[in-house]
């Protein structure tokens, strides 16, 4: 018996925890997906166009609400 039992087992061990790593890594790949709702906004705003405090506020009092729901 040349070594000891830690050496004679060490590289199957790294194959193993090499394996279980990159499982894991392409599970959380695998697992996550895009999520997308259909939330829509009270105020159109456009570019160039000054902006009232309360519609900006009113879009994302309406994008909270919609995502709070979708959650």
């Amino acid at each position: 018996m040349e070594g000891t039992l830690l050496q004679r087992h060490a590289p199957r061990m790294v194959i193993r925890l090499l394996a279980l790593a990159l499982a894991i890594t392409l599970s959380m790949f695998a697992l996550t997906g895009r999520a997308e709702a259909a939330c829509t906004v009270p105020n159109s705003i456009t570019n160039g166009q000054v902006a009232d405090a309360t519609a900006v506020m009113g879009n994302f009092n309406a994008l909270k609400g919609c995502a709070d729901s979708n959650v």
